[in-house]
């Protein structure tokens, strides 16, 4: 009769094991995905931002109308970066956060187009940038169209999801044992 005991709490054990090892990867997975399409989200908010206070000149020079409401561009190594530039490659405005720093951000983005993807500085510094094709006239030549770049540090992204994992995969541990 033990050995039946036995042989039942060792396959329920499994089958336990299985269960919070999937529901711990699936939640893993989407928070991972709502942390990322928050930070998309985050940036293009920052773009549209910044389209709204910068309008260019007659000579195709782009000037801060307005006071940019994000203190972070404005700070030097504070991980949110910013870059306006024409798709001749005429360089129109960046953040000062930028200073001494060269980001590949892409570039001739067509009007209304837009783009996401990591950009590798260095095996410490990932960022993740959100770009967008504007311009103020329909028609405009696609070299006389904006390309507005914003890029943000992941560290702190990865450092939201670590801590998430040490919470969910202690929670789930506890709660099976």
């Amino acid at each position: 009769m033990a050995s039946l005991h036995v042989r039942i709490l060792f396959a329920a054990s499994i089958v336990l094991a299985g269960f919070f090892g999937l529901t711990g990867v699936i939640l893993d997975k989407a928070y991972r995905s709502s942390a990322e399409s928050a930070l998309q989200e985050r940036l293009q908010g920052y773009a549209y931002a910044l389209v709204a206070v910068i309008e260019p000149d007659i000579q195709g020079e782009v000037h801060l109308m307005n006071a940019l409401p994000i203190p972070r561009f404005f700070t030097p190594g504070s991980g949110l970066y910013a870059r306006v530039m024409r798709n001749d490659g005429r360089y129109a405005w960046q953040s000062p956060s930028m200073n001494g720093l060269e980001i590949p951000f892409p570039t001739g983005l067509a009007r209304g187009g837009h783009s996401s993807q990591e950009i590798n500085l260095s095996k410490e510094v990932t960022l993740y940038t959100f770009n967008t094709g504007v311009s103020w006239e329909d028609e405009t030549p696609l070299d006389e169209v904006y390309t507005f770049s914003i890029a943000e540090n992941l560290e702190s992204l990865n450092v939201q999801i670590n801590s998430f994992r040490q919470t969910l995969w202690g929670s789930l541990g506890t709660v099976a044992i």
